[in-house]
């Protein structure tokens, strides 16, 4: 069953719901999803698989504003395709993201200058 760490950051809104593609992707283990929360909302953020079938559901709660990020653990999930959703009242995004248990594949991979690719 997929578990989901506490929420490793919270800071300042950008005005506006915004939903950022995940780090790394795809990804071995684990991955962080960033989003950005404008004002109080009920948020839920949940995991679907590539037939629509919910995974889990990672957060349902009210959130004051502020830009969130919280890292998602894929155990117990197979290799693929899945979607994580962001919805509220009033916004709704979702974003594609790719589970590789390849083994001896690294969980990030960055570049020249440091930066994830």
């Amino acid at each position: 069953m997929p578990i989901l760490s506490n929420i490793l950051k919270r800071s300042i809104p950008s005005g506006e719901f915004e939903l950022s593609q995940n780090q790394p992707n795809p990804f071995t283990k684990t991955t962080t999803i960033k989003y950005s929360v404008p004002r109080k909302s009920k948020v839920m953020i949940m995991i679907n698989n590539i037939n629509g079938q919910i995974i889990d559901k990672l957060i349902l709660k009210d959130q004051q504003a502020g830009e969130y990020e919280l890292e998602f653990y894929a155990d117990g999930l197979r290799s693929g395709t899945y979607f994580y959703h962001v919805i509220t009242g009033d916004f709704y995004e979702y974003r594609e993201m790719e589970l590789n248990k390849i083994k001896n594949l690294p969980d990030r991979v960055t570049n020249k200058e440091g930066r994830n690719c």
